[in-house]
């Protein structure tokens, strides 16, 4: 299995991609990972791309950390095809694509810019990894 990151719009602040690259690094050291910019709404076409498609969403599934750990360990032990996370730009997405996904998670209550979704979504990966490997990064 390997984990597809599938991003819209370009990471503009340097602060967040740098935030976005360390994680991102730090992430290839637990699991397979590739990230993807994108203009469009569905590159992959989720509809004929096998395999489990997860959109974040506002209204998606609340997490805890280590609820979102279980998630992922979960995950990693039954899928065998790919995860696809996909992180919406400054619209969102629409309902129709978010409607072909297997399942939608929310990051929080609150909204927050699509740049720094990416970067606390890359963080909580991160930290779901931690958890799993009962590391200390995560208190």
């Amino acid at each position: 299995m390997k984990v597809h990151i599938v991003a819209v719009g370009k990471l503009k602040n340097g602060y967040v991609a740098e935030g976005v690259k360390d994680y991102y690094e730090r992430i290839k050291h637990y699991i397979p990972i590739t990230m993807v910019e994108t203009k469009q709404e569905n590159p992959f076409n989720m509809t004929t791309k096998e395999g489990f498609h997860i959109v974040l969403d506002a209204q998606g599934k609340l997490m805890t950390s280590e609820e979102f750990a279980s998630f992922i360990e979960d995950l990693l032990t039954t899928q065998s095809n790919d995860v696809y996370f996909y992180i919406g730009g400054p619209e969102g997405f629409s309902e129709a694509f978010k409607n072909n996904a297997q399942m939608r998670i929310s990051l929080s209550l609150m909204t927050f810019p699509h740049e720094l979704a990416r970067l606390f979504f890359l963080e909580q990966l991160y930290r779901a990894l931690t958890i799993i490997k009962g590391e200390k990064y995560h208190k």
